[in-house]
């Protein structure tokens, strides 16, 4: 399947499949969880400040480190919010990183989580062939496109 090709997406009889319009089938159907980040990074997502997690560990240079850390890795940031079901916001700060470098696997990856996490299976398959167009290693959205994506 190539991306901006012939190939259109569409939905299929089964809302849990999506049909490409090529005539080929694949079967199965399955939902994809959000890659979850680090337990710190969840946390600082979920509180929705670097301070309420410096709070929880109770050092305010923690804070202070995980502001700059934020500011200095945006795509860590982008996958608290991700983990944080924060799911609009991570797709605005995937597609932020994306705007600075349209080949960076890893985004285009988070991207497509952000839309499978809200069940818009075509946007996250988009961006999943995206991703893996750069990085074909990937069995996890192998395996995610085998089981919603019929070619």
């Amino acid at each position: 399947m190539e991306l901006g090709g012939g190939d259109e997406f569409k939905t299929s009889p089964d809302p849990a499949v999506i049909d490409v319009q090529d005539g080929a089938k694949a079967d199965g159907a399955a939902g994809l969880s959000p890659s979850a980040g680090s337990d710190a990074a969840a946390a600082t997502a979920a509180t929705g400040s670097a301070g309420a997690a410096a709070a929880l560990s109770g050092s305010a240079s923690t804070a202070q480190d995980a502001a700059a850390d934020a500011a200095t890795d945006p795509e860590a940031a982008a996958k608290a919010l991700l983990a944080a079901g924060k799911y609009e916001d991570a797709e605005a700060a995937y597609r932020a990183l994306l705007d600075q470098n349209a080949k960076n696997a890893a985004a285009w990856e988070g991207l497509g989580d952000s839309y499978a996490a809200r069940s818009m299976k075509v946007e996250a398959a988009s961006a999943y062939e995206k991703a893996l167009q750069l990085n074909a290693d990937n069995e996890r959205l192998k395996d995610w496109m085998q089981k919603n994506v019929r070619y």
